[in-house]
């Protein structure tokens, strides 16, 4: 030990130079409890120089972040709309056609020899009158069944709308649908309609019929084709099979 004041050496520990008297200055040391400290400074120096490298995780960036798949969702869509073909009615027409007819040749025949027997006169009348209330009524079912009913199908549904100022809707799920067939009669045959007639496992509609389609295959067909498709979106095909 080297006393400050005169330069001759002293012994450690000594409280004054056994020169000059200077008293001397015991040199501070760490407590052992501050040993480790050198080593938390050296730690929390290197932290800002990891942080500066990029070195400390931090959160993904918005972009980076794992995006979720979005689902497709499919819109329902229009296929097919119609109403009952005037073909269908035919035989109403036929029978409203040949009644007018009758009356009129009647009315020829017998105006000039009826003047004078009023009671003939009397059942001519009453005869005109049921011809032409039969006339009406068949010409009355024409219209109400043409402007009144309207069938529509969907990428999901099927849907029939009824009444012409209060209205009524019948619809069955294409995922429901069990049988599509078609019913024809001979006219049908003959003018080329018929019943296009749906099966399902709707409760409250189990059977939903559109009659007096045209192309009532092509739309039979047609039905069969979005009922597999929507089964292919389930995942029932399959099952259905």
């Amino acid at each position: 030990m080297i006393c400050p004041q005169c330069s001759e050496e002293v012994p450690e520990g000594s409280a004054f130079c056994n020169h000059c008297g200077v008293r001397l200055e015991a040199e501070q040391q760490p407590a052992r409890g501050d040993a480790c400290r050198p080593d938390e400074q050296a730690f929390e120096a290197l932290t800002p120089v990891q942080e500066e490298e990029g070195q400390v995780d931090e959160a993904p960036p918005e972009s980076e972040a794992a995006s979720v798949p979005e689902v497709e969702v499919e819109l329902e869509k229009p296929v097919w709309r119609g109403t009952p073909s005037i073909k269908s009615m035919s035989g109403r027409l036929i029978v409203a056609g040949l009644t007018f007819l009758i009356i009129i040749f009647l009315a020829a025949y017998f105006s000039h020899k009826l003047t004078d027997d009023s009671s003939k006169k009397t059942l001519w009348i009453v005869a005109c009158a049921l011809l032409l209330g039969l006339a009406a009524y068949n010409l009355y079912k024409v219209v109400k069944l043409k402007t009144t009913i309207r069938y529509r199908l969907t990428t999901e549904r099927i849907l029939i709308e009824q009444g012409l100022l209060g209205k009524l809707w019948n619809e069955i799920e294409l995922a429901r649908v069990k049988d599509v067939t078609v019913h024809q009669k001979v006219l049908d045959r003959m003018f080329g309609v018929g019943t296009v007639r749906v099966l399902s496992s709707d409760a409250s509609e189990p059977i939903l019929e559109m009659t007096g389609i045209a192309n009532a295959l092509e739309v039979k067909e047609l039905v069969r084709e979005h009922v597999l498709r929507m089964r292919q979106r389930e995942g029932t095909l399959d099952e259905e099979e």
